[in-house]
């Protein structure tokens, strides 16, 4: 019985540092509030939010399913594309990321999937015509939203 005892003693000593974990310990941004001390700490997280809200309301899709899909690794620039060109298409979001992931490029995708060039914004077509980066079509993709 003591053996007991002791064992559930130390089980309890080496488990309580456990019990004084928040259940959730980690988040994409750790300064998200203003500090004067370091007034630029919560910069990339007002930015972030910025553009989870801006996204969210342009596609017309609850920004809680942006910030899921980030938050279990889907780029912010691919999530850009897809959404700018389901806007333009038949196509979801969610089927464009998933032909993406099967391809090399964005313009692999839309011939895949029949879609024309003509149906995007100038400065879209203009950056998939000069073979921009992901990054490029998404930044192409995001000022056009902000024109339309």
């Amino acid at each position: 019985m003591v053996k007991y005892l002791i064992s559930l003693f130390l089980l309890a000593l080496f488990a309580a540092p456990a019990f004084c974990e928040p259940a959730i310990s980690c988040h994409c941004f750790q300064d998200r509030s203003f500090d004067p001390d370091r007034p630029a700490a919560v910069d990339e997280y007002l930015l972030a939010t910025t553009q989870n809200s801006f996204m969210a309301a342009a596609f017309g899709f609850p920004k809680q399913d942006l910030v899921r899909a980030k938050m279990k690794g889907s780029s912010g620039d691919r999530l850009w594309v897809a959404h700018y060109v389901a806007s333009r298409s038949k196509h979801s979001a969610a089927d464009l990321q998933t032909a993406r992931g099967g391809v090399s490029s964005w313009r692999a995708v839309f011939t895949s999937l029949g879609i024309e060039v003509s149906s995007f914004g100038s400065a879209f077509a203009d950056a998939l015509s000069g073979k921009a980066s992901e990054a490029g079509l998404a930044a192409a993709a995001a000022d056009e939203t902000l024109i339309a």
